[in-house]
Order: C-alpha cells, then structure tokens, then sequence
C-alpha cells in the first residue's frame, strides 16, 4: 500500500486478566494506586506498593505488545519509503486516567523500533498532539513514520 494507517487502537481492558481474582471489573487504582491529591505528601505509604508498581509494569507492556502487533502489520503492508500514520493514540493508563490505556510517545523512537524490528526509519517518526474542535488538547497524539525506503 502507498499509506497504511489506522484510527484508536483499543487497548487490552485486561491484559493480565485480574478480573477474576479482584473479584470485579479492573479499574485504574488496580495498576495505578489512588491518586494523591495536594497536600498527601505525608500519607502512609503502602506496603504494597512494589507490588502495585509491579504490576503496573506488566499491565504496560502487555499494552505495548499488543499496540506493536498492530504496528508491525502496517508496517508490513505498506510499501518501502511510503507513510505509517496510527490515529488517537492514548498514553498509558496511569498517566491519562481518564482515558483506557495506551503507549507513551517516547515509546515509539525510544523502544518499539529496536525491541520490535520494526523496518521505519527511526529518523522520520513525527508526533503530534491531537486537538479538540476549539485548539484545546485531546489528551491524544498521531504518530507518523516511514517504512525504510529500498537500498
């Protein structure tokens, strides 16, 4: 194809399929923990926390496997030098609370090239924030990249 790309990639609702053993539907203070609010600075820390943080780590890169197989199909569809664009890409869950899941920007140059093999130039990877209809940010971004032209 001359351009591959793809809207929203749903994320995994549970990738790590806690469900079941939470003993109801996974919500972000299960990967994240509770939100501290101003002035909680002093609040007991929970023992727990390793664990929390553990499995957050887990939740995350099932998310990015998951977000990397979808990739690396466009990848493969579209034709060498021609454009990649992936649509309304969500950050990861406990840095966008309000939103399901998704990767960081940096994921995309820092990681999924290399640990993926993904064949882009790393050089041509172009992230935008998305905007509402008024100027305002989504809370979203569209990433950008080329399949390495033939040598």
């Amino acid at each position: 194809f001359d351009l591959a790309f793809t809207g929203y990639i749903d994320p995994l609702e549970d990738a790590l399929n806690l469900q079941e053993v939470l003993g109801h539907e996974l919500i972000n203070e299960d990967l994240c923990g509770e939100e501290q609010e101003e002035g909680d600075e002093d609040k007991e820390v929970n023992e727990l926390d390793w664990a929390l943080k553990k499995l957050n780590m887990l939740d995350q890169e099932a998310q990015e496997d998951w977000h990397a197989s979808w990739v690396s199909e466009l990848i493969r569809i579209a034709k060498k030098g021609k454009p990649i664009i992936i649509e309304e890409v969500a950050h990861p869950r406990c840095n966008a609370p309000s939103d399901w899941g998704g990767v960081s920007k940096e994921w995309w140059t820092e990681v999924a090239v290399s640990k993926y093999g993904w064949d882009v130039d790393v050089n041509s990877i172009y992230i935008e924030n998305m905007m509402k209809t008024k100027g305002e940010n989504s809370g979203r971004y569209i990433v950008y990249m080329e399949k390495n032209a033939p040598r």
